[in-house]
């Protein structure tokens, strides 16, 4: 039995060194990479099913990991909105050069009303360049020279202020989402036509918020013909890595008409 109980240990003890010498290479961000994951599961599949609960901690620490790694980006982008339609006249590459003209541009065209605000604003946002220069795009009968420009703000209060003075300066500013929530978003869009909702009649809105605390998912339906965005449906925030998704990450926790109070700001 002594030896018995010495084997065991000895297993576990083994298990332990090669679960904490894993856990000390995680990256920056905790953060294991699915390769890791695989050789690290075949390592411990080598002593046996004793280590079956270790394996699943292991992937539940990834995914968890994973998640809260999406919702610091969520978190961060809710601080910023991109313009897609402002018109430099000409060809540009130059970022620096982009950004500081951009600014120039709508500030020229905000509302003299709203010029304060903005310039307030202004001193705590960056620009940032969403593609590698200017291209030439025909919109509304007219060829422009235009490259979309991502304004990130302070805070909620001041995207939700400098959004408006931009939108009332006559652009059309709009969410960016994080290049890992881009399928998921796709994928979401889709569960909401299979609850009923037809794209013919019906604009389909989704965007993360935060309710009671928590960042979520939320799809808003509203109809062409007119009427209010009213939610359609609500998700968790996904992993950011899209290979611990499963068939049910983008089902809708909750379906149905939810009310979680009205912000006019979210668009």
């Amino acid at each position: 039995m002594n030896l018995l109980v010495g084997n065991i240990e000895g297993v576990m003890s083994q298990v332990s060194d090669a679960f904490r010498q894993e856990r000390l290479e995680r990256e920056s961000e905790n953060i294991i990479t699915e390769e890791r994951i695989k050789k690290l599961e075949e390592k411990m599949a080598e002593q046996g099913p004793i280590n079956d609960m270790l394996v699943k901690k292991v992937s539940t620490e990834h995914r968890v990991s994973s998640q809260k790694s999406m919702v610091r980006k969520l978190d961060n982008s809710m601080n910023e909105f991109k313009i897609l339609d402002i018109n430099f006249g000409k060809d540009m590459k130059d970022r620096k050069e982009i950004c500081n003209q951009a600014m120039d541009i709508i500030r020229e065209d905000v509302r003299l009303a709203d010029k304060q605000m903005f310039d307030e604003i202004s001193k705590n946002a960056t620009l940032s360049v969403l593609g590698s220069g200017t291209k030439q795009v025909e919109t509304g009968g007219h060829i422009i020279y235009t490259v979309p420009i991502l304004v990130s703000c302070k805070d909620r209060t001041d995207k939700w202020d400098m959004e408006g003075c931009v939108r009332r300066a006559g652009y059309y500013p709009s969410f960016h989402w994080p290049a890992e929530m881009v399928d998921f978003v796709k994928e979401a869009r889709e569960e909401v036509v299979k609850l009923g909702v037809s794209l013919e009649s019906n604009y389909i809105r989704i965007r993360p918020g935060e309710y009671n605390g928590k960042i979520q998912i939320r799809a808003d339906v509203k109809p062409k013909d007119g009427g209010l965005f009213k939610t359609r449906a609500v998700w968790d925030v996904p992993p950011m890595d899209s290979l611990l998704w499963t068939r049910y990450t983008t089902k809708p926790r909750v379906i149905g008409n939810v009310r979680y109070g009205t912000n006019p700001q979210i668009t």
